[in-house]
């Protein structure tokens, strides 16, 4: 694991991760699994199913949505520029000189969008590594169109799992689940910011536990996946999958289709 601060172990102490597979539409979708710390000192509020009662999905929604939030991940990569061989010919050269364009290495900015799952009060953000890998600027949108800059905490390469964090006080947060005690069948809900277009829910049911991925171990990689039905497109890395109590149980992760 790479920690970034003393606290952020603290942070991914909470998270024992799994990563799961995800099946649906004629695509398989893999999701990381959030596992309950055993810890007693977290800082992350744990589950209590009594907390959510008997509910329906649009209240279920309507208590978890406001706490994911859409990520925008600027990088900045150095490339090559390479001249059109004609400048290069030695008749050009006799007559321009210096004046001539040179092959030079420039800056490149990339943007990239993904979700995020606030998971405390005062701002700290769950998310998948790949979301915010490499990034010089994290800028977090709520889905009040609040915009805070994030920093980032710690990250965990292995589990694909990545914590940041924004300024902000009070701000509506999901509780984690236990997705150790999710059974075949149950209804779960996908939500995250699809495409860039905006906040989605999708709802399937966990269609298997356990899966792994071809060669995901002698890639470092975490391989206790959970597959779902739930539709999930680009965009929707790091957002919640939550079960029909609310809770956090998994991490949107990653796209499987032909």
């Amino acid at each position: 694991m790479k920690f970034h601060s003393r606290r952020s172990k603290a942070l991914l102490a909470v998270v024992g991760l799994a990563m799961i597979f995800l099946l649906g539409m004629g695509a398989e979708r893999i999701i990381t699994r959030a596992e309950r710390s055993a810890s007693s000192d977290s800082i992350f509020p744990q589950a209590n199913a009594q907390d959510y009662g008997a509910v329906d999905i649009p209240t279920v929604v309507e208590q978890a949505a406001p706490a994911v939030v859409n990520i925008q991940k600027k990088s900045v990569t150095v490339v090559s520029r390479q001249m059109p061989p004609i400048f290069q010919d030695p008749f050009f050269r006799r007559f321009f000189g210096d004046q001539m364009p040179q092959n030079a290495p420039r800056e490149r900015i990339e943007r990239s969008l993904g979700s995020g799952i606030i998971v405390s009060g005062d701002g700290y953000i769950l998310t998948n590594n790949h979301v915010i890998s490499d990034a010089t600027e994290l800028i977090v949108t709520l889905p009040d169109n609040r915009e805070f800059n994030a920093k980032l905490i710690g990250t965990d390469e292995r589990t694909e799992v990545a914590v940041i964090k924004i300024d902000a006080k009070d701000l509506p947060f999901v509780r984690l689940g236990e997705s150790s005690k999710l059974r075949l069948g149950e209804t779960v809900l996908a939500i995250g910011y699809p495409f860039g277009v905006g906040l989605s829910v999708t709802q399937g049911i966990v269609s298997a536990l356990g899966r792994t991925i071809t060669g995901a171990e002698s890639r470092g990689l975490f391989v206790d996946f959970i597959q779902t039905d739930a539709a999930i497109n680009p965009g929707n890395s790091g957002g919640a999958l939550i079960n029909t109590r609310g809770e956090l149980i998994g991490i949107n992760t990653m796209i499987f289709s032909n």
